[in-house]
């Protein structure tokens, strides 16, 4: 009985349910905290994304515009014979945030053949009967002028290259075990350089220098920047999973579309490329 006592007397431990609730407390803080951070940074994004995309429609219709203002004519219309004809293109701001924050399907994986640059989405005649929806080169109008003259697609000419290439794939699935010529690294000048300073410096016994630790930072860097990653089994044994289990497409994917390609690159020749995550490559006209 005594020894019972003694038990319930004792306050050996006491404390640590009231730290684990105030490790939980801190926990939940943080969480918070870095929450607030994270949605603050989503909501800049978006702001540069709405200011890009109204710079952008802005833009074009400049473009439009300003023939009819030179020549004396009403800004939104140019001389059609012994008439006007409406010259003003509207644009669609909510397309070009699509594209700057890689809301749509193909944001972010088409890009230029000439000059490396991305493909945005344009809309023209938004709302009207004439409206089409175009994709064109990031550069294809620069400083008011035409910069890159890559050939500009569609949407319907986009899927209809994909649904060809998804069937060729479906049709010959041996050609998913052609492993794709790898190009040899080139030496990577920066990284022996960063790598001979962090060496003297080492060497000199420095090695409480912030410069020593800025070098290791640039060294890891210029390491990673040309590394090569080594996952062509992987990405292949993931592509016969998602197109074995397929039959010929009728029509566009946008889940498999997004899943097995990696660029797609457009040429001004009415040529395209269909890269795929394990490196295949397939050629397209449109």
């Amino acid at each position: 009985m005594t020894r019972l006592i003694n038990c319930f007397r004792d306050k050996k431990g006491s404390s640590f349910p009231l730290i684990i609730a105030i490790t939980l407390a801190l926990v939940i803080i943080m969480c918070g905290i870095l929450e607030f951070f994270r949605l603050n940074i989503i909501a800049s994004g978006v702001k540069e994304a709405v200011q890009d995309a109204i710079i952008i429609t802005v833009n074009d219709n400049y473009a439009n515009v300003y023939h009819g203002v030179r020549e004396g004519y009403s800004g939104g219309y140019l001389p059609d014979g012994s008439s006007f004809s409406y010259s003003v293109d509207t644009g669609d701001v909510y397309d070009h945030m699509d594209t700057t924050l890689g809301t749509t399907v193909e944001s972010g994986k088409l890009r230029c053949g000439e000059c490396g640059e991305i493909y945005r989405k344009y809309v023209e005649h938004s709302g009207k009967p004439s409206e089409r929806t175009n994709w064109k080169c990031k550069k294809y109008i620069y400083k008011n002028r035409v910069h890159c003259r890559c050939g500009v697609v569609t949407d319907e000419q986009i899927k209809e290259a994909f649904i060809f290439a998804a069937n060729h794939i479906i049709s010959k699935m041996y050609i998913l075990d052609r492993k794709p010529k790898v190009a040899s690294l080139p030496d990577n000048m920066e990284f022996k350089k960063l790598d001979q300073k962090v060496k003297e410096i080492e060497s000199d016994g420095r090695y409480s220098s912030k410069e020593l630790a800025s070098l290791i930072f640039k060294r890891a860097m210029a390491f990673y920047n040309s590394a090569e990653i080594k996952d062509y089994e992987h990405t292949t044994e993931k592509m016969k999973q998602v197109f074995s289990q397929r039959e010929q497409l009728k029509e566009f994917d946008d889940d498999l579309f997004l899943t097995v390609v990696k660029h797609l690159t457009v040429y001004a020749d009415k040529q395209l490329t269909f890269e795929f995550i394990n490196g295949l490559t397939i050629d397209g006209a449109y």
